[in-house]
């Protein structure tokens, strides 16, 4: 039709640009602004974080303090993002690093920021434990049934990093992602079977060697139980001849 009147020259070239332009508005991926990308975002991010944990740890801010103090950072947060185009994934792994590495000045400020983010889970993990069935089988069951998706983000962010305590070799590093584990699972940001399967080793692996293990304890206890017979008899002999000196 719009051929026969001439507002185009030619219809499947037309219908060609059409199809492109709807590619271009609804499938194509969005691409996020990488570190590698543009640093001013990042720097700013970075600059914003690190000033907040000192504020927070520095001042020793109370409670009402401390939960303004979150909430500003949190906006400022929320604008760079917006205003830059970062990743909210690749700002939380940026967080939970700054949170691992000072987690013994700034753990109140870290917890305060998650629990009033996006991140948080949908709906508090405490309560969903208290809910559950104290079997292993239970608490995997209803895992994807109450707690969402929001849960789970936070819980793979420090997955990976603890996925690469393998290859550290700072040991104060494994207690400090440690100590956040704790604290994330405390809050009900995550629970310990959210992060369970980001852990090493495997279960297969830990039934491996508890099998080793109870195989190791059984030739042990028979070495044991032999030396020991060896021991007797040597002191049943020595009994004996001694006896026999008086006989």
């Amino acid at each position: 039709m719009l051929e026969s009147i001439r507002v185009i020259g030619n219809e499947k070239l037309a219908n060609k640009k059409l199809i492109r332009l709807n590619t271009n508005l609804l499938y194509r991926q969005h691409k996020y602004n990488l570190l590698r990308e543009e640093s001013e975002g990042w720097a700013k991010m970075i600059v914003l974080l690190w000033a907040g944990a000192a504020t927070s740890s520095q001042y020793r801010l109370g409670s009402m303090e401390l939960k303004a103090h979150s909430e500003q950072i949190s906006r400022n947060m929320k604008s760079l993002i917006g205003y830059f185009n970062l990743d909210p994934n690749q700002v939380l792994a940026l967080l939970l690093n700054i949170f691992i590495f000072t987690v013994e000045k700034s753990c109140h400020f870290w917890i305060t920021i998650l629990l009033s983010s996006s991140w948080r889970p949908r709906q508090n993990h405490r309560k969903i434990m208290n809910q559950r069935d104290k079997s292993i089988d239970g608490m995997r069951k209803n895992q994807g049934e109450d707690t969402g998706t929001n849960g789970n983000i936070i819980a793979q962010v420090l997955g990976y990093r603890i996925s690469q305590l393998e290859d550290a070799t700072e040991t104060s590093l494994d207690e400090r992602i440690f100590s956040v584990t704790a604290l994330l699972i405390k809050h009900g940001l995550i629970t310990l079977d959210d992060i369970w399967d980001h852990m090493s080793p495997t279960d297969e692996q830990c039934l491996l060697q508890w099998r080793d293990y109870q195989i190791q304890v059984k030739n042990a206890s028979k070495n044991t139980t032999s030396e020991k017979f060896s021991a007797l008899a040597v002191n049943a002999d020595i009994l004996f001849s001694f006896l026999g000196t008086f006989s």
